[in-house]
């Protein structure tokens, strides 16, 4: 059987996606989370590991585990 028959053209349509705003800031170091991530899912519980410049301009380290 010719296959060609059960195939659907793609539509040139783009998806309908949800515009979402960084959860997470870093300032100079300091971890922020959004106002906007709080006051729709509340309390936020995480922690981020730095990445740091190493010896040279061409390596970095990962730095400690931070909680805010």
């Amino acid at each position: 059987q010719d296959i060609w028959k059960y195939l659907q053209p793609v539509t040139k349509a783009k998806p309908d996606c949800e515009k979402a705003t960084n959860w997470v800031n870093v300032d100079n170091g300091t971890f922020r989370l959004s106002q906007q991530a709080l006051q729709k899912h509340g309390a936020i519980v995480c922690a981020y590991r730095p990445i740091l410049r190493s010896k040279d301009d061409f390596s970095t380290i990962e730095g400690a585990r931070l909680f805010p």
